[in-house]
């Protein structure tokens, strides 16, 4: 007896009569076990792979199971009789993949596609009883899936690493899996979990990207160009976007067809897919321009951005304008455009050089964009005024400040020369308070208009205006230049010591200041003394 059925047997006596029943039943149980063991030893016996029968099949360097323990039934059975001497034929104990399924797992359950190679059944790819390879494979790795499928790594002049390594596992499973090329990971995932970072944390994702399709731009096995790419550059671009390269000036990376100079081709986190927002990348090539970052005094146009001028794809004119000169400023600026063309005095800058004669279309730092700090921009050209105000011991106000502009409109006026309101020509002229438009802008007109004033002006003896009395006559009224500078002078009050206007001759004038008047020596009268606190009588 097997010592294990006769030590189940030496316990009977030991337990009560319902143990004595159940002791009897396991006995009998395992005798019929035993017997039934024997009976498969005693069928295979002596053995399936030997050398006069099966032994081939256990000479494989990978062994299925069942065949390397020397175990034929599990998937074998035979018919009546004896096998081989009663010719009894064995046969499958299941037909097809039902019979790898008893003891394997579905391979296809909870996938969206199977591979197609699994229709011809396990054994299309699987030697069942042992192969040269794992798995039991006739091949290995991608030359075995090379038996049905063509070498990708062929087709391309640039291969996918994976491809070109032979492993078609990395990506594809052999079985079934996601799509219809049975990827491991739906595409996004997989793709990500050899090129991660590309995509981490952007907010502004390119919509094949978006779209989980990497494949839109990257072929998965290979491509002409490097990164799997169909074609290289604004070729791959214009297959969706509508080719930017027809501009008569074009933005120099378009021209050489390089989108990926200004654009992210996966994700950014600025709009249009830009490594850096607005005017920052432009700054990142055209350094010449990256102080205006900080400037004071730009172009408001510049904090706006640059494509608000320049088009960063090309445009019609130079620089990538969408016009040029002049034309491109009144697009904006229309006033000073009808003002420039409707002047009947016209500053001679505009039609030699332009608006750029006087302002940079970026900015300098300087006030209205001027390329030197307030009236030197006007010196320039005007070097004789330049001189006179230099010479002049008192200055004008607006030219002591270098704001020439408060009197004089630079794009043109309806007056000589350039002035913003009327100033008459004349020596002397009848007073009306339009003849006086320019003055009255800033001085009050209140204090040529009242014969008598305790305030209004300090031209006075005691309370008599003089100011009234040399601009409102009935006759030979002066006007302001006939005793001041416009610009400058060399006496206080803006008085000058010499005054243009009567042929070859000019009007002497000395003014002598006192704390509470002053005295006039002047060609044209008798020395005249006023005084606010004291008035002198005549």
């Amino acid at each position: 007896m097997i010592p294990a059925l006769r030590s189940l047997a030496s316990g009977v006596g030991s337990r009560d009569r319902r143990g004595a029943r159940l002791s009897r039943r396991l006995l009998l149980g395992g005798a019929a076990l035993f017997l039934l063991a024997a009976a498969a030893v005693e069928a295979s016996d002596p053995g399936c792979l030997t050398a006069e029968c099966h032994g081939d099949l256990g000479k494989a360097r990978h062994l299925h199971g069942p065949v390397g323990a020397g175990e034929c039934l599990p998937c074998h059975q035979q018919g009546k009789g004896r096998h081989p001497q009663g010719g009894a034929e064995m046969k499958l104990v299941a037909e097809g993949d039902a019979l790898c399924l008893m003891c394997h797992a579905d391979p296809r359950a909870g996938r969206e596609k199977a591979h197609s190679a699994l229709a011809l059944g396990c054994t299309g790819c699987h030697d069942p009883h042992g192969g040269a390879f794992p798995g039991m494979l006739s091949a290995s790795g991608s030359q075995l899936c090379r038996d049905c499928h063509a070498n990708p790594a062929d087709e391309f002049p640039v291969a996918h690493r994976p491809v070109k390594a032979g492993s078609c596992t990395l990506c594809h499973r052999p079985h079934a899996g996601y799509g219809e090329a049975v990827l491991i990971a739906p595409m996004t995932e997989l793709c990500s979990r050899c090129h991660s970072g590309k995509t981490r944390d952007r907010k502004h994702l390119h919509g094949p990207v978006k779209d989980g399709d990497c494949t839109a731009c990257h072929g998965a096995h290979g491509g002409k160009e490097k990164g799997l790419l169909p074609a290289r550059g604004a070729q791959l671009c214009a297959e969706c976007h509508e080719s930017k390269q027809t501009a008569a000036v074009q933005h120099t990376p378009v021209r050489e067809g390089d989108c990926g100079g200004c654009h992210d081709a996966h994700g950014s986190n600025a709009p249009f897919l830009l490594p850096a927002p607005g005017n920052e990348l432009c700054y990142s090539c055209h350094g010449d321009k990256e102080s205006l970052r900080a400037m004071k005094n730009v172009h408001p146009i510049v904090t706006q951005g640059c494509v608000q001028c320049h088009d960063p794809h090309g445009g019609a004119t130079a620089a990538m304008l969408p016009a040029q000169g002049d034309a491109l400023c009144v697009s904006c600026h229309e006033a000073v455009g009808r003002q420039a063309a409707e002047a009947q005095s016209h500053h001679a800058a505009i039609p030699d050089a332009g608006c750029a004669a006087c302002h940079d279309p970026h900015g300098t730092g300087n006030h209205r964009l001027f390329p030197t700090p307030g009236a030197q921009v006007c010196y320039e050209c005007h070097a004789d005024m330049a001189q006179t105000v230099a010479q002049a011991a008192f200055q004008h106000g607006p030219v002591e400040a270098g704001e020439c502009w408060i009197c004089h409109n630079p794009h043109g006026s309806p007056y000589a020369p350039l002035l913003k309101g009327y100033y008459p020509e004349e020596f002397y002229t009848e007073f009306e308070l339009g003849n006086y438009d320019l003055c009255f802008a800033c001085h009050d007109r209140q204090a040529f208009i009242y014969d008598r004033t305790a305030d209004l002006t300090g031209f006075r003896n005691g309370d008599a205006n003089l100011h009234y009395l040399h601009v409102n006559r009935p006759v030979k009224s002066r006007v302001c230049k006939s005793c001041h500078g416009v610009h400058g002078a060399d006496q206080p009050k803006l008085i000058k010591s010499r005054i243009p206007g009567f042929g070859a001759w000019e009007i002497p004038i000395r003014f002598e200041q006192h704390d509470t008047g002053a005295t006039c020596f002047v060609g044209c009268h008798k020395p005249k003394t006023y005084d606010r606190v004291k008035p002198v009588r005549y």
